[in-house]
C-alpha cells in the first residue's frame, strides 16, 4: 500500500471507529509479524497431531502382531515367546540362546509400544499448549493465521461500527478488514469475500461465534 494511501486509509479509519488503526488491539492481532508468529504455531501443532497419529497407529499395530497366532500354534506370538523364554530357562542346556536374550522381546516390545503411547499423549499435550484450535491433524484450512487475523480484526469493528446517526448496530465491514491487513504490511490477496470466508473457516475450526455481518 502507498505511503499516501496509508495515511488516507488511517485518517478514515480514525474518524470512522474513534481509535487509530496502529492501536495495540489492532496491531497485535493484524501485523505482519504476529501473523506469521501464528502461521507457525498452527504448523507446529498440526505436526505434533500427525506425529502423534502416527505413533498411535504403529502401537496398535504393534500389539496385534503380538496378539496373531504364532506359527504352527493356537497361542499368540507373545505367548509363545514367554514360554519359549521359559523353557529356556528351566533348561538352559536345551539351546545355545539364553533365557536373558529370549525373554529379550517379551520384555522390550511391551515397553516400545507403552513408549509409543506416551510419545503420542505428550505430542498431542504439545500442540493442545502451541495452540488450542487446531484439535485435529487433518484439519485443513486456506491459512488458519489469515482466518483468525480476519476474525478478530472483524469483531474489533463490530464493536466499533456505527449507522449514520452514530449509533452502534453491530454490524462489522469486511473490506475495512482487508484494508487493515495490508495497511499492517500483510502481502494478501483478500477481498471482502475471502476475508468472510478466512473467518467463517477460522469460525469452525476454532469453535468461536462469529456473529451476522
Amino acid at each position: 500500500m502507498a505511503q499516501a494511501e496509508c495515511a488516507r486509509v488511517a485518517e478514515r479509519w480514525l474518524e470512522k471507529y474513534g481509535e487509530a488503526i496502529d492501536c495495540a488491539a489492532i496491531r497485535d492481532v493484524a501485523s505482519a509479524a504476529n501473523l506469521e508468529k501464528h502461521r507457525l504455531s498452527f504448523m507446529e501443532a498440526r505436526v505434533c497431531l500427525r506425529m502423534a497419529e502416527v505413533l498411535e497407529r504403529q502401537a496398535k499395530e504393534l500389539g496385534q502382531e503380538l496378539e496373531r497366532p504364532a506359527p504352527g500354534s493356537n497361542l499368540s506370538l507373545f505367548q509363545q515367546l514367554q514360554n519359549t523364554a521359559q523353557a529356556i530357562e528351566e533348561d538352559p542346556s536345551a539351546t545355545p540362546i539364553s533365557a536373558k536374550d529370549a525373554a529379550a522381546p517379551t520384555l522390550l516390545v511391551p515397553g516400545l509400544i507403552e513408549a509409543m503411547d506416551k510419545g503420542a499423549r505428550w505430542l498431542r499435550e504439545r500442540a493442545q499448549a502451541v495452540s488450542p484450535a487446531v484439535r485435529d491433524a487433518a484439519t485443513l484450512a486456506p491459512d488458519l493465521a489469515l482466518g483468525r487475523a480476519c476474525f478478530e480484526i472483524s469483531e474489533w469493528i463490530r464493536a466499533r461500527h456505527r449507522r449514520a446517526n452514530g449509533m452502534r448496530d453491530g454490524r462489522t465491514s469486511w473490506p475495512d478488514v482487508v484494508k487493515c491487513l495490508e495497511w499492517h504490511g500483510n502481502d494478501i490477496s483478500l477481498d471482502a469475500d475471502k476475508a468472510r470466508h478466512y473467518a467463517l473457516r477460522w469460525q469452525e475450526v476454532a469453535g468461536r461465534v462469529l456473529a451476522s455481518p
